[in-house]
């Protein structure tokens, strides 16, 4: 392969942006959308475009507003999973900065004041990882106020 891995692994994504998606799946589908096999002009191409963003951002704004929670429901399932896996993990508390979190031979640190787990994936896609969801609940509070 041509690429390094610093485009393809976890352990080098920056944390700036809060998705966990390694694909380019939402450009594909833009481009699929938007191709026609015959040549049109830029002003016509132009406007059907806006068109079909407008419609789309209505559409979006609608499944948004039937929301239960104050994130989507994709994001409820990612949770829910990982509060399922979180109940299995043991902590041990080290006060003021965070706790470790073991499971068997793996253990990973978590951070609750600065929203860090070792293993990364709170830091690169928001949402609190198993071993947070154990820290979290150690420390009596609930996953769900610690999305960011």
């Amino acid at each position: 392969m041509s690429k390094s891995l610093k485009h393809r692994t976890k352990a080098f994504f920056t944390t700036t942006s809060k998705c966990d998606l390694v694909d380019n799946n939402m450009c594909e589908a833009f481009n699929l959308a938007f191709w026609w096999p015959d040549i049109r002009a830029i002003i016509t191409m132009l406007e059907e475009i806006s068109v079909r963003m407008m419609t789309r951002i209505v559409k979006k704004r609608e499944f948004c507003n039937k929301w239960k929670n104050s994130y989507g429901p994709l994001v409820k399932i990612k949770l829910d999973a990982q509060k399922k896996e979180g109940v299995e993990w043991r902590v041990v508390w080290n006060g003021h900065n965070g706790c470790e979190v073991k499971k068997g031979r793996k253990q990973y640190i978590v951070n609750l004041k600065k929203k860090m787990c070792r293993c990364r994936s709170w830091e690169i896609s928001g949402l609190p990882c198993a071993h947070a969801c154990c820290a979290i609940w150690h420390d009596g509070g609930d996953p769900n106020n610690f999305l960011h």
